[in-house]
C-alpha cells in the first residue's frame, strides 16, 4: 500500500524578514490544529510547523505504477 503525497505551497504572514514569504514542500500529511498552528509532515520524517500563515495550497499527487 502506496502512502498518498502533496504538493503543499504556503504564503505566510511576514513576521519576522528572515522569513521566506513563501514555500512550497512535498508532504504525507498536513494538519492545522484549533488555535491555527500549521503542521507539514514532510517525506523523509522532515516536518514544519508554523503558527504564522497566511494561506495553504494543498494538491494531491497522482502517482502511476512505480
Amino acid at each position: 500500500m502506496s502512502k498518498q503525497l502533496f504538493d503543499v505551497h504556503v504564503e505566510r504572514v511576514n513576521e519576522n524578514a528572515n522569513q521566506q514569504p513563501e514555500f512550497d514542500m512535498k508532504a504525507v500529511a498536513v494538519s492545522i490544529t484549533e488555535d491555527g498552528q500549521l503542521t507539514i509532515q514532510g517525506e523523509g520524517g522532515k516536518s514544519r510547523s508554523l503558527s504564522a500563515w497566511g494561506s495553504v495550497t494543498i494538491t494531491r499527487v497522482v502517482r502511476g505504477s512505480e
